[in-house]
């Protein structure tokens, strides 16, 4: 698994990791590459917290999404 081998900080925990799925709490700054890396793994996670950052991003998702639907 790459977050356990490259954590994304020094307080990183990882718990109740099965075989598809575990969560992660890490202390990071809210920058441009944290919510690029955020919308582009997108279909393999789920924000939990906080929420603020949970909404920007489904925020850009559905404009990523309405953008494709009107385009075809």
């Amino acid at each position: 698994m790459h977050l356990m081998e490259s954590p994304m900080s020094m307080d990183q925990q990882i718990w109740n990791e099965t075989t598809a799925s575990f969560e992660l709490t890490a202390t990071v700054s809210d920058t441009q590459d944290l919510r690029w890396w955020l919308t582009a793994q997108g279909q393999h996670l789920d924000i939990l917290a906080p929420d603020y950052l949970r909404a920007t991003i489904i925020e850009t998702m559905e404009e990523a999404l309405g953008r494709q639907r009107s385009s075809g």
